[in-house]
């Protein structure tokens, strides 16, 4: 157990269940606005929320210039490639098939850190890479019936595109936390992304929704518990456990999002989806179950002591 004990497990379990649930509030939302409206609305109100927590309780704190570039292409990257990449696939595809898609990532950020010379693969890892691949190729049917290069492959490219971002954004935002907390990092990137994303939302000419009970309860739930809350909290667990680590609790996310969806949307999985879903979260314990991930504290000493 980490020394600072059970909180930044409980801030990963939070945040990947909140995220979990969010496809479901994303397909809502879907029906009454488009894509990049969606993604810049959550970002604004989420931005807007951390932005006074930040200011109220880190005041004294200030970024710096060199660092701002890191700051505005991580929250591009993790923000509006993310979110539009995301959103996108669900509308394409389905809540439970986006949710086990982005089981991939945890395998994605070993090859990751393998290319960056941060981790070596073993067998484990490379079988646990190409059974990822294996049960990506499944969720979308390959090998099982004709793909058409319409409809749900386009939602595959999206998921996939979501997956591939969030590695990239952990990734950039690794060397920050030696300067800020995570509240000012995801301050910042919030901030940066909801802008670019009203540029966008300009470009696109895409209008405004009428808000009613529905979409304004869905659309808070996005902002606050899945963007703010949910990104803030992942961001806690991230700096005390470690990038791979951390993206393994993200397998929690196609659980609680494939339960909820036969629940409430009465939505069931196909034999090909189910066989790559487990696939895919066996592949990500097969290439993570020996790996203890350092906090970064401890990686930080561990670097100085070999110097």
């Amino acid at each position: 157990m980490n020394k600072k004990g059970i909180f930044p497990y409980v801030a990963i379990i939070l945040s990947v269940s909140f995220w979990g649930f969010s496809y479901l509030s994303t397909a809502v939302c879907l029906r009454y606005m488009q894509p990049v409206t969606l993604a810049m609305l959550r970002c604004i109100i989420a931005a807007a929320i951390l932005m006074v927590i930040w200011k109220l309780k880190e005041k004294n704190t200030k970024v710096n210039p060199k660092h701002l570039p890191r700051l505005i292409l991580s929250g591009f990257v993790g923000i509006v490639c993310y979110f539009v990449c995301e959103i996108y696939g669900v509308k394409y595809t389905s809540p439970a098939l986006a949710a086990i898609i982005l089981a991939a990532i945890p395998v994605m950020s070993l090859i990751i850190q393998r290319v960056s010379g941060r981790e070596s693969l073993t067998l484990f890892k490379i079988l646990g890479v190409i059974m990822s691949l294996a049960g990506v190729a499944a969720v979308m049917g390959i090998g099982f019936e004709k793909i058409e290069m319409t409809g749900k492959l386009i939602g595959y490219v999206f998921m996939l595109g979501a997956a591939l971002s969030w590695v990239v954004f952990n990734y950039i935002t690794f060397p920050l936390y030696e300067h800020y907390s995570p509240l000012a990092i995801t301050s910042v990137q919030m901030t940066s992304g909801a802008v670019s994303l009203i540029a966008i939302f300009l470009f696109t000419g895409e209008g405004m929704p009428v808000i009613n009970l529905e979409l304004g309860s869905h659309l808070l739930f996005l902002a606050v518990f899945c963007s703010a809350i949910g990104i803030l909290l992942y961001m806690y667990a991230f700096k005390s456990l470690g990038m791979v680590t951390t993206t393994l609790f993200i397998n929690i996310q196609p659980i609680i999002t494939v339960i909820a969806s036969m629940i409430i949307l009465k939505e069931y999985l196909r034999p090909n989806e189910i066989i790559g879903g487990i696939l895919v979260v066996a592949a990500v314990y097969l290439s993570t179950y020996r790996k203890r991930d350092l906090p970064l504290a401890e990686q930080a000493e561990q670097t100085e002591n070999h110097t």
